[in-house]
């Protein structure tokens, strides 16, 4: 049964949080903290999902998710600890989307956050982020304008409550799209211009058959094709497609799992193992995401790409297991809502962590615990 409070301390430090770290990072002062911002978020992510559990208790079916990921969570740990003697910092990085499938889970069939809330959150959220990127982009002449880290991270949990706001309204809001679009446009970010296409497509209400659905799935496929085809085209003219990072990273995953066996790709690697030596020299240049131990090792978290490091570390059941998951965390949302929402993460997820960075768990966390009903809106 779905629990709620009219009003209650989970929303308002959640919201406030933010807002407040906005706010700090739009004025230039987030940068002069003594702990990073990404790190600040981390915090409010584990202390509202604290005060979620206290407050609420916690549903069967996310005590169970949460247990598995726990077991797999302790038996990664216990096996690097015992044969790959992995840094501990290493680990926790690479497992990061189970540890938040955890904490999501508190918000599962919880009414939390009110619909005049979370738009309160987004538009705020919005004026923020045009204030502090048209000062960075023109003002400064920062060609990769940010709030309070890389906007590929921060611009994914604007775009995700921005489409939070149209499916409540049950229509897009024109103004709020256009902005979001001068947004991604500035912000230099191919991967959330994608998402943005994905989540003003799927706003669009309307009936839906086999026919719509399939129509729906493939559109922003093909708008992910233009770009790459569009990326290709400019790094052909500066030394060829190769001379693309994100390519260069798909052919060092490669290179690391030529020799696994077919069976393999479904288990991933065996925690926690490093890419072979000679990817880690061509990826030198990524020096701050070798390993924490200082020991010339680099993991997966070097091919940025989520699904790469995901299918890595963890295999395709890995993969599917998260996948599964957000289906049952979710159960608010239509299938049609469902798939839009796994569409942006999958479209984030071919360029940096998506469900391994808290910007994205913080989007899922008010999705999760949103109070929203397909009923009540259709009355």
């Amino acid at each position: 049964m779905l629990q709620t409070k009219n009003t209650n301390a989970c929303e308002k430090f959640t919201c406030y949080a933010l807002l407040f770290l906005g706010v700090l990072g739009a004025l230039h002062i987030a940068a002069f903290l003594p702990i990073s911002e990404t790190a600040i978020l981390e915090l409010i992510f584990l202390i509202t999902s604290l005060i979620a559990l206290f407050n609420y208790g916690i549903n069967k079916n996310a005590l169970i998710i949460g247990f598995v990921s726990l077991v797999y969570l302790i038996y990664s740990w216990v096996y690097s600890a015992l044969f790959t003697n992995t840094n501990i910092l290493d680990l926790i990085l690479a497992y990061k989307s189970y540890y938040y499938m955890i904490f999501i889970g508190f918000f599962y069939k919880k009414n939390i956050f009110s619909n005049e809330k979370i738009e309160y959150l987004f538009k705020c959220f919005l004026i923020l982020f045009l204030f502090k990127y048209t000062l960075d982009r023109f003002a400064l002449g920062i060609e990769r304008p940010q709030l309070l880290v890389e906007n590929n991270y921060e611009l994914i949990l604007l775009i995700l409550l921005y489409y939070y706001v149209n499916i409540t309204h049950k229509k897009i809001v024109i103004l709020n799209t256009i902005l979001l679009c001068y947004l991604c446009f500035i912000s230099g970010s191919r991967s959330s211009l994608v998402a943005m296409v994905i989540a003003f497509f799927f706003s669009i209400e309307k009936k839906i058959s086999i026919k719509t659905l399939l129509i729906y799935i493939i559109s922003p496929i093909m708008v992910i094709a233009v770009l790459i085809l569009f990326q290709d085209r400019i790094a052909t003219i500066d030394g060829g497609i190769e001379q693309i990072d994100r390519v260069k990273f798909f052919n060092e995953f490669l290179y690391s799992t030529a020799d696994w066996p077919w069976w393999q790709f479904f288990t991933g690697a065996k925690a926690l193992t490093p890419l072979l030596p000679a990817s880690c020299a061509d990826l030198s240049y990524y020096q701050t995401l070798f390993s924490y131990a200082g020991d010339g090792r680099c993991y997966s978290v070097i091919l940025h790409s989520f699904i790469m490091r995901v299918i890595y570390d963890h295999g395709i059941i890995g993969f599917a297991f998260l996948i599964f998951c957000l289906f049952i965390y979710l159960d608010k949302y239509s299938i049609k809502e469902k798939i839009a929402i796994l569409l942006v993460l999958i479209a984030t997820g071919l360029s940096v962590s998506s469900l391994n960075n808290v910007y994205v768990s913080l989007a899922l966390v008010i999705f999760v615990g949103a109070n929203y009903s397909r009923r009540r809106l259709n009355e």
